[in-house]
């Protein structure tokens, strides 16, 4: 697919808005409300958020994990779930690529953060939780290889499918346990059970299909439901407008009410007109959850209605 010419068809399930612009990350968000409305695997593959955490990631968890230990041997949960919260906290800042754009509003990352921590609380609290663990290890264990390409070595079909349908099961466990506990409702932006299972499976996909024949990677797409569809990008009219966050350039589509900024993460209002800041004179369109912010250019504190002080 050729950049900037294709687009997920996607049907917003909050507002029914059919997506029309390309993202420029794997989360795509609704133009017309800014609701997470799909998973892009083209753009996922294209730009794999595979680096490392680093060092300072590796001593937090080396330095958390006795009191993880602790907590889950002593039963509790609240201090299990704290030392999870630091520890992917630092992990948001190492690998900014792996998670949601939006982590760039600080309102949105420090809910993104305590929702994973409780999460994570919640399937290691769950018994079930260690068998799918153990089977899915066995069945990886179990993989067999054709080597006769030692460039391009390609694993047993015969050997794969179990082990996908280990970390399947793993899965589907990890996202009852968090339904039942009513975590997953508390996610910031709310997705399906159908699209956290896609994220959830898009890692291991990728990281899979270069060493599947392509019988077996195309049917792996489909079984996971990230082929999906594409069409060509349609032409529509847009109006410029600025995120009140960043400054950044924002073509809106008409009709369109909140939309998410992914340069900055802000969910930007764009419903009125925008605001001509009194320090610069530079237009800018609202951030929402807040009644007052910087100009992104000059840096005045303004409200909604004139600047402040």
């Amino acid at each position: 697919m050729t950049e900037g010419v294709y687009v997920k068809s996607t049907t917003c399930r909050h507002c029914g808005g059919r997506k029309v612009t390309r993202s420029r990350t794997a989360y795509v968000y609704c133009d017309y409300c800014g609701a997470l409305a799909d998973w892009d695997f083209q753009i996922a593959m294209a730009s794999p958020a595979s680096a490392p955490p680093g060092p300072k990631y590796e001593e937090i968890v080396r330095t958390l994990q006795p009191e993880l230990d602790l907590a889950k041997a002593q039963g509790d949960r609240r201090r299990y779930a704290a030392a999870q919260a630091k520890i992917y906290d630092e992990y948001v800042s190492a690998c900014p690529a792996a998670v949601p754009p939006r982590v760039g509003d600080p309102a949105y990352r420090h809910a993104f953060v305590v929702h994973t921590a409780i999460s994570m609380m919640e399937q290691a609290f769950d018994p079930r939780t260690a068998q799918a663990t153990d089977a899915m290890t066995e069945a990886t264990a179990r993989l067999a290889w054709d080597r006769r390409d030692a460039r391009a070595p390609k694993v047993t079909p015969s050997t794969f499918w179990p082990m996908w349908n280990a970390v399947r099961a793993m899965l589907d466990l990890a996202i009852d346990v968090n339904e039942r506990s009513g975590t997953l409702q508390h996610h910031p932006d709310k997705p399906p059970r159908d699209l956290v299972l896609k994220m959830g499976l898009s890692v291991f996909v990728q990281g899979w299909l270069p060493y599947l024949p392509a019988p077996d990677a195309d049917k792996l797409l489909d079984v996971s439901g990230l082929g999906g569809d594409y069409q060509i990008a349609p032409f529509v009219k847009t109006a410029l407008r600025h995120c009140g966050g960043c400054g950044r350039d924002l073509p809106v589509v008409d009709g369109a009410r909140r939309i998410v900024c992914e340069a900055c993460g802000r969910l930007v209002d764009v419903t009125g007109a925008e605001i001509g800041c009194h320090g610069c004179g530079a237009p800018v369109s609202l951030p929402l959850g807040g009644s007052s912010f910087a100009c992104p250019y000059c840096k005045r504190e303004m409200s909604a209605l004139r600047p402040l002080g």
